[in-house]
């Protein structure tokens, strides 16, 4: 038996089992009503229908539908982000609809596709390579998309690491090296709240903030394939990285199947970053270098020098 739900233009049949076809019609009747906003797709107008039967119907039901779409569309057999890549969908979309799906894990009873590149392999090695600093202020819009789209998954994980960074911003050890503190949940939640880009791209808040969005990036990737934090580092072969992209593969080498091991890992490795960015930076302060125009005027560079740290003598 079907329930035929329509959003917009868009319409589409749920199979479900004949008990639940009553409640899951009803529940379509008042979604075509109450929900105005446009789907991408049938996919997507089905994930929205699964999240609305979540919210306002009984749970059996809504596992009914949930499960209905999981099948139809090929989710559990492989995977959401295998499908979403090939529907042709735009950057925009493919985060509303991976969003909507996402949105629906906590209550679902779906089963996470474990990816083939990290089953068991004796042919095929991985290894994890983390990249460094790239001076930039990116890494503000990459942790709040993923936020946006895998909240469920790692919105209690970055609440509790921004709460620990900042309260250890206020450290009189560094605190004059984090003058706006590293609030970076608030920063996520309301853009109002987010410091101008200068201090954003200074070293002491840039290199542990590039950090938690490489340990973000790892916590996604265990809680999507559905293994523990400790499966996903026996996987690779080898964990390495680039300046402080060595930290990350640090926590990843050392993770065990206790999420704790994760949290744990994750603050010392913040800790971490937050004195190697913070410590030199308040050994040598901040300056201003002023250039001399061709009028003879002083005049601002564009851009300000940082300092770099020389060694030598190792080889």
């Amino acid at each position: 038996m079907s329930v035929n739900v329509a959003l917009g233009n868009i319409s589409i049949s749920v199979s479900v089992p004949q008990e639940h076809v009553r409640d899951g019609q009803d529940l379509a009747d008042k979604f075509a009503v109450q929900r105005t906003e446009e789907a991408v797709d049938e996919l997507h107008a089905a994930l929205l229908f699964s999240q609305f039967c979540f919210t306002n119907g009984s749970k059996e039901t809504a596992q009914a539908v949930f499960s209905s779409v999981d099948t139809a569309f090929g989710l559990a057999s492989q995977g959401i982000h295998a499908v979403v890549g090939g529907r042709g969908y735009d950057e925009g979309q493919a985060r509303q609809v991976l969003k909507s799906f996402y949105s629906l894990q906590p209550q679902s009873a779906s089963t996470l596709q474990k990816s083939a590149l990290f089953s068991p392999s004796d042919t095929a090695k991985l290894v994890a390579v983390f990249g460094g600093n790239p001076g930039a202020t990116s890494y503000l819009d990459e942790a709040s998309k993923m936020v946006e789209i895998y909240g469920p998954l790692v919105s209690g994980f970055v609440a509790e690491m921004s709460d620990f960074l900042d309260s250890k911003s206020r450290d009189s050890r560094v605190c004059n090296a984090y003058p706006k503190g590293l609030a970076i949940n608030e920063w996520i939640g309301d853009p109002g709240c987010v410091p101008d880009g200068e201090y954003l791209s200074s070293i002491p808040v840039s290199i542990p903030l590039v950090g938690l969005v490489q340990l973000m990036q790892l916590m996604v990737l265990y809680k999507t394939l559905g293994v523990s934090p400790g499966e996903l580092a026996r996987r690779f072969s080898v964990a390495t990285g680039h300046s402080q992209g060595i930290t990350s593969a640090v926590v990843l080498s050392t993770l065990t199947d206790d999420e704790e091991s994760f949290v744990s890992g994750s603050k010392k490795a913040l800790g971490l970053w937050m004195l190697i960015g913070a410590l030199p930076q308040l050994a040598y302060p901040y300056f201003r270098l002023i250039e001399r125009g061709s009028d003879g005027h002083s005049k601002n560079a564009d851009v300000q020098p940082t300092p770099m740290v020389s060694v030598r003598g190792l080889a």
